[in-house]
C-alpha cells in the first residue's frame, strides 16, 4: 500500500463536450473508445489499443461485443419462476458486473505480492 495524499497530482479523468449537432447540420452521432487504467493515462491508452486496435470498425466491434455478451448471458439460465422484476434486476447487475471489467492485480503501480481487490467491492 502506498498512501497518494499530498502527492503531485496523477493525471486521470475525462472531459468532453460537443456542440449541438443538430443545430449545426451534423449527424448527432458521437462514437468514442476509452481505455481505463490504475496505473496512468499513458497504460489507459495502451490498454484501449490492445483491446480494439487502432484501425477498429464499429460494426466489426459491436458484433463480437454482442457475441461475447450472448457466449456470457447464455451461461445462466433461470428458473421458470423467477419473477419477471427479480429477472430484470439480476441481467440488469449482471451487465454492471460486466460493463467495464479490469484486472485491478494486474497494473499494480508499485512492487506488491498483496492483490487489490477494491473493484470486486465496488461493482
Amino acid at each position: 500500500w502506498q498512501n497518494f495524499i499530498g502527492s503531485d497530482p496523477i493525471q486521470s479523468g475525462a472531459l468532453v463536450s460537443f456542440a449541438n449537432a443538430a443545430k449545426v447540420g451534423c449527424d448527432s452521432q458521437v462514437t468514442i473508445r476509452y481505455g481505463v487504467s490504475y496505473v496512468s493515462a499513458a497504460q489507459a491508452c495502451a490498454n484501449a489499443e490492445e483491446e480494439i486496435g487502432p484501425n477498429w470498425d464499429f460494426a466489426a466491434v459491436e458484433a463480437a461485443s454482442r457475441s461475447q455478451w450472448n457466449e456470457k448471458l447464455n451461461r445462466i439460465v433461470l428458473s421458470p419462476n423467477t419473477t419477471d422484476e427479480v429477472a430484470r434486476l439480476f441481467y440488469s447487475s449482471m451487465y454492471r458486473s460486466f460493463l467495464s471489467p479490469n484486472n485491478a492485480t494486474l497494473e499494480a503501480p508499485f512492487p506488491t505480492k498483496t492483490s487489490y481487490f477494491d473493484g470486486l467491492y465496488c461493482t
